[in-house]
């Protein structure tokens, strides 16, 4: 007798969105009102589950983790050029929500002497869905920044102080949520970045972290993690849910409001960013993170599935000027990263 091989280790480089799916399957009520309920009706089998995976992308979002990043081909056998680096992808369809790929360079399983790296962990989800909690974002959350100051009335073409050892103290800042958690702040300008006064549009080709530091003074930080809400942004150890309806200060899944988040200091996970980045190609309208367009039980027959969840996140006039000013980055930017990226 040959037993069939079961569970998210047959599923190859889609491992880790087998996790995936199997969490949602398990947290999100398809299966049953309860999570026991969900894993006896799994363990019962006899489902046909149809997934958001599109095996042209998620092949092409492999080979690309794992050029820039190799992983060990095959286990037992590390590659000579493998950086010990960890990477993950998230490719998330704009309009839809739809998760099309998923990857990242580790082997799937637990970790042993021969493949340290190994890991069940998916980097790419909440810790809630089988993930860690999240990464700090870094510069990528400049993007919500610039949404905001347009969101404010602001426009590209204004000039904020992007120079040098700027100190910014705590009566610089408002958020009228958190008004205790602000504190003094000196961010530095990476090299070669800022140290001048500049235009809003050259300091996003840049990434001048003073300047992005500037242009969050003169907004409420409030508004700018209602924003950020809006667009489906939490903390990665926050609980189950992609978007949380409530405003993001008030939500379980928070971020934490303080000057530090403008550079991004606030760990997110990354399908949560790329759910966040679909809503500027989605001409400001989010859509929440879906893996699962369909089920059928041993019969054949449809069980109910979430549809297609999008709202309005802010105006289209506001993701044109944000998608503006970011092709530029890659365009027409001082910034190598942005630059090698075309």
């Amino acid at each position: 007798i040959t037993q069939t091989p079961v569970g998210c280790s047959t599923a190859g480089i889609s491992a880790y969105f087998c996790e995936y799916v199997t969490n949602v399957l398990l947290k999100d009520g398809y299966l049953g009102a309860s999570e026991d309920e969900a894993r006896d009706a799994l363990r019962r089998g006899g489902l046909t589950i149809t997934t958001t995976l599109d095996p042209a992308k998620q092949q092409a979002a492999y080979d690309s983790v794992t050029e820039a990043l190799p992983i060990v081909q095959e286990r037992y056998r590390p590659r000579e050029d493998e950086t010990g680096l960890d990477s993950a992808l998230t490719s998330i369809e704009p309009g839809s929500g739809n998760v099309v790929a998923m990857v990242q360079n580790t082997n799937y399983g637990n970790s042993v002497p021969e493949d340290p790296r190994a890991t069940k962990v998916n980097y790419n989800v909440d810790k809630a869905y089988g993930g860690g909690t999240g990464f700090q974002t870094g510069s990528t959350f400049k993007a919500f920044v610039l949404t905001q100051w347009l969101i404010d009335g602001h426009t590209l073409s204004e000039t904020v102080d992007g120079t040098n050892n700027q100190k910014f103290a705590f009566n610089r800042w408002r958020a009228r949520c958190e008004p205790d958690s602000m504190s003094a702040y000196s961010p530095k300008n990476l090299e070669g970045a800022g140290g001048r006064a500049m235009s809003i549009m050259d300091a996003t080709k840049v990434s001048a972290n003073l300047a992005f530091v500037n242009m969050a003074t003169q907004m409420d930080l409030c508004d700018l993690a209602d924003t950020t809400a809006r667009m489906g942004v939490h903390v990665g150890n926050g609980v189950v849910g992609t978007a949380n309806p409530a405003l993001a200060h008030q939500a379980d899944n928070q971020l934490y409001i303080s000057p530090g988040m403008v550079l991004g200091s606030n760990s997110i996970a990354p399908m949560t960013m790329a759910a966040a980045f679909a809503t500027f190609a989605n001409n400001g309208v989010f859509c929440e993170p879906r893996a699962i367009v369909a089920i059928s039980d041993r019969d054949g027959n449809a069980m109910p599935v979430k549809d297609v969840q999008c709202s309005v996140a802010f105006s289209p006039e506001v993701a044109a000027g944000v998608n503006h000013a970011l092709q530029q980055v890659i365009n027409g930017g001082g910034n190598p990263t942005g630059i090698r990226a075309r």
